[in-house]
């Protein structure tokens, strides 16, 4: 992805449906035309990002075979996807929603916690920084587990770009009620990790501060 200048994030986005997540697009898929397959493989990532988002599904392989990951690549655009402060510039690190930013919300819980299945998610997300920009800091590292559940995000910039890793395993499905102070904890672990933010500058002031 291209972050520009204007605060305008655009480029490609590919992913891979493996395991239930791909067996429920093809079941879903089953009722629906081509029109329809393309519209619910656009909404679901436009339900990734931020509001004003536009997606064009440029692909998709995988239908057809059933032990393959359903793979599917998209034109993304970004309209106002980073602010700016003075010379400063703000932008998220990671530009995919939070898929569990609403859970656990609440501080007391009566009923177990069910999840649909277990499931794992990896990322790579490289953003290309704008013309004369240089990144003040990367994003602080964050890294949370349990028996059951793994975290981890981190941050590096290479080549001006800001490259963005994140793995998140969850093995549970039909978890007690003494497990939520425990589900709850490890979750704003993945909330905070997920909503860092990096803070670019003109590469001019970052290469005084450096010879300073």
């Amino acid at each position: 992805m291209q972050l520009g200048a204007d605060g305008v994030l655009s480029g490609e986005l590919s992913v891979d449906f493996n395991g239930e997540e791909a067996l429920a697009h093809r079941l879903d898929a089953l009722d629906q035309d081509e029109a329809g397959r393309r519209e619910s493989l656009e909404d679901e990532v436009k339900s990734w990002l931020p509001k004003d988002a536009v997606v064009k599904l440029q692909e998709v392989r995988g239908w057809e075979i059933p032990d393959a990951p359903l793979n599917a690549r998209f034109k993304v655009e970004v309209p106002g996807f980073a602010s700016t402060a003075g010379k400063r510039m703000v932008s998220p690190s990671y530009f995919l929603s939070t898929l569990q930013k609403s859970m656990f919300t609440s501080q007391i819980r009566r009923y177990p916690v069910s999840f649909p299945y277990p499931f794992a998610e990896e990322d790579e997300l490289i953003m290309k920084l704008p013309e004369g920009y240089g990144v003040e800091a990367p994003p602080y590292r964050r890294k949370a587990g349990l028996s059951y559940a793994g975290y981890e995000i981190s941050s590096v910039v290479e080549d001006r770009q800001l490259i963005t890793r994140r793995k998140l395993r969850f093995e549970g499905s039909l978890m007690p009620l003494e497990k939520y102070e425990e589900l709850r904890n490890f979750f704003s672990v993945v909330q905070k990790g997920d909503g860092d933010q990096a803070v670019l500058r003109p590469e001019s002031e970052l290469k005084t501060e450096s010879q300073n």
